[in-house]
Formats: structure tokens, sequence, C-alpha cells
């Protein structure tokens, strides 16, 4: 719900950018730079909605698995885990199965659909350290020492923003996998989604 004066923002800076006119005591009127904005924002519009409906909606059931064995579209497989990544094989032996929507070769990536059972698979564990932002003394906060500590007896170690990714090297630790700020990776999407 927007207040009064969000929607009079609003306003004053549809009237400024010449989308509106105002014609005072809370009259305004679209003007044609209005209708044409306003009609390119509802194509971009549809071709969100038709992106979400085909491309994020309509393929949500259909997992990827690497294929053990050769596996033929259609084909019931068992499904496991191994090294992180779901595994499909060509039979149904396993406490989980699922039915190839793809054909793929050893090795190669299967899409998968139907899944029913339970997946047998070995829990780890995770560990998070919170490196402060960089106005809160970011990298510099960091004890390196206990980051290399940790890091040691970890399998994998991720970062996630430039100050944990600083803090990670300066305990002499190269990351497996890196990811910028959230604020970046929504930018990049957004970018992404807009373009071509």
């Amino acid at each position: 719900m927007l207040s009064p004066q969000a929607v009079s923002d609003y306003l004053k800076g549809l009237v400024e950018e010449g989308y509106v006119e105002t014609s005072g005591r809370g009259r305004y009127t679209v003007t044609n730079e209005g209708v044409d904005w306003l009609i390119s924002q509802t194509d971009a519009l549809r071709d969100l909605v038709e992106h979400v409906s085909t491309d994020v909606i309509g393929r949500v059931d259909v997992e990827t698995a690497i294929a053990t064995t050769p596996i033929d579209e259609g084909q019931l497989v068992s499904l496991t885990m191994g090294e992180g990544t779901l595994r499909a094989t060509a039979d149904d032996n396993g406490g989980a199965t699922a039915v190839a929507v793809t054909d793929a070769e050893a090795g190669g990536d299967v899409g998968v659909t139907n899944s029913e059972g339970v997946l047998d698979y070995d829990l780890g564990t995770v560990t998070v350290v919170s490196i402060p932002p960089t106005r809160e003394g970011g990298s510099d906060a960091a004890d390196t020492a206990v980051l290399a500590d940790l890091a040691a007896s970890r399998d994998l170690v991720a970062t996630a923003g430039i100050e944990t990714l600083v803090a990670a090297r300066r305990a002499s630790i190269e990351p497996d996998a890196w990811f910028g700020t959230p604020h970046a990776v929504r930018e990049r999407r957004r970018r992404a989604s807009t373009c071509c």
C-alpha cells in the first residue's frame, strides 16, 4: 500500500519525465510520451511473464542429473547423490526413482522428472563465518589464523562478497567457489533478463 506522499512523489517524477501533465488541483493527464512509455513497459512486463511461465515454472519439475550409465528418454532411473551431485542410473533398484526426459551417455547430463521415493545421501556440515561489511571493518576485522584453521579441516571453501574473498586470501585460502555481493548478483540477473 502506498502512502499519499509516495503517490505524490511518483506523480512528481512522472511529470518531470514528461509522461504526465498536471493542470493543478490534483488533476493529471497522461501525455503521448507517457502512453508510449507505458506500452513499452507493458511489453517488457509481458516478456517477463512469458519468461517466468515458460522458462521457470514450465521447467521446475525437471531436475538435471549426471548419468552414470547410458540412459534413454522415457526410461525409469534410480537416483543417488555422489560428490554433491544428483546421479541417475538406468535401473529401478534405488530408494528413489524418476523418469528420464532426455537421452544421455554415461557421464552426460540427463533431465529427470516424476521423482518418487527417498534419496539417500550422507549429511555434511556447513560452517559459516561472517565477515563484516567494509564500513564496519571488512576483511581487516577477520582473524586470519582462525580462518586458516577452519579452512584446513573443510573439504570445500566458498566465499560470498568481496570482503570475504579478501579475508580468505589474506589467510592464504583460495576459495573453491566465490560469489559476488547480493546486490551485484541481483543487478546482473536484472540486466541478463532484459538483454537480447
